[in-house]
């Protein structure tokens, strides 16, 4: 993956406490000072995980509308901004990405051979954001590139720039692109931190993994960045622009669950095991649901408080976890795949125990679920 050129570019406002409402930005505070004091990795991320349920639904008329006009010069990258806006719209329902004229847009993006890719701006600052596609990009990465400078657009920074940094990464390295020139650029973490997130940089001789900071690493094999948003990138999303009822949006309680579903078919690639029938559907009556019904509090207030009452959070896949561990480690295949499990009930993704299985799934059992033989779902 080749980095974004930064000679260009002005310094990125990015997402922090005071973009966000006033009962958020202090329960992110509080989470990231909890975390910080912490040395067990489960306990941090269970920081994040435990304040992620906390927004109110709004209304159609409440949705986020952003003009993006796309330069007639745009012809390389035109089908990966058309797909990145569509994944956006899908992942946050409380944005609304939208092609416009260039006097009406808060993002512009132009093309251009050499001077790399890079972001200016803000969509919401007095001039907007405008984002450069370099053509002789890599081809492999162009989409990953095209998400990532747009997320940049929205005001989210690279996630090796949290204040937290440093219990996950090690930079080697004085390039501004991996450090700040002032503790007033580094940003609390909207979530646990993501090694998945489409905002990190390849792992190289410039930023390498800290695998005994945190047993999230344990669980990407490779060094390169994700080309797709991850899951928590989708959080973040709905964290900063709540959701709100459109069309193919109206999330329900579920009747056996007690939780908030949509019903979109949204909930492929976050490699969890379900139960076998799961869908890919977010709900409607039962399992994990979508990152967007994942942030809502409509509802589910005493549902979540439960849990956390019960030591449970939800991870990343959607499904409660209590970091306990409950089975011998296994290596199984499922459905032509080879997945590891360590013993341990999440804390971030993978098949649960069984107590935590069933406040989603009454039926669960980890046995047939995971140590049968009979296929079950990954997503």
């Amino acid at each position: 993956m080749e980095k974004e050129i930064d000679k260009y570019k002005r310094i990125l406002s990015s997402i922090s406490a005071n973009d966000v409402d006033k009962e958020l930005a202090a329960l992110l505070e509080t989470s990231y000072e909890k975390a910080q004091r912490s040395s067990d990795s489960v306990y941090r991320a269970k920081c994040f995980y435990e304040i992620q349920t906390c927004r109110e639904l709004g209304n159609t008329e409440d949705q986020c509308q952003i003009g993006v006009y796309v330069n007639e010069t745009v012809l390389t990258y035109h089908g990966h901004i058309t797909k990145t806006i569509k994944d956006i719209n899908i992942a946050a329902p409380g944005i609304r990405l939208y092609k416009t004229d260039k006097n009406n847009a808060k993002i512009t993006i132009g093309e251009g051979k050499g001077k790399g890719c890079y972001t200016q701006g803000i969509f919401k600052g007095p001039h907007g954001a405008y984002v450069h596609l370099d053509t002789d990009w890599s081809t492999d990465w162009k989409e990953q590139t095209t998400i990532h400078e747009l997320l940049h657009a929205l005001g989210f920074q690279h996630e090796f720039k949290r204040k937290d940094a440093e219990k996950y990464v090690n930079i080697n390295t004085d390039d501004y692109q991996y450090i700040d020139k002032g503790d007033h650029q580094k940003i609390p973490g909207l979530t646990r931190f993501d090694p998945f997130s489409v905002m990190m940089y390849p792992e190289d001789e410039e930023m390498e993994r800290l695998e005994n900071g945190d047993i999230v690493w344990r669980l990407k094999s490779g060094t390169t960045p994700n080309k797709q948003m991850s899951e928590l990138d989708k959080v973040a999303l709905n964290l900063v622009f709540r959701p709100c009822i459109e069309n193919d949006y109206n999330p329900k309680i579920g009747p056996v669950t007690d939780m908030l579903y949509c019903g979109r078919s949204v909930m492929t690639g976050n490699q969890q095991v379900s139960p076998t029938g799961t869908d890919g559907r977010c709900g409607p009556d039962n399992w994990a649901n979508c990152p967007a019904c994942r942030v809502l509090i409509d509802g589910v207030k005493m549902k979540c408080q439960r849990m956390h009452d019960k030591g449970k959070w939800q991870g990343w896949s959607g499904l409660f976890y209590c970091g306990k561990k409950f089975t011998t480690p296994k290596t199984y295949g499922k459905n032509g795949s080879s997945l590891e499990h360590d013993g341990v009930c999440g804390p971030d993704n993978g098949p649960p125990c069984n107590d935590c299985g069933r406040e989603l799934y009454p039926e669960y059992e980890y046995s047939k679920e995971v140590e049968s033989d009979d296929d079950c779902v990954i997503l």
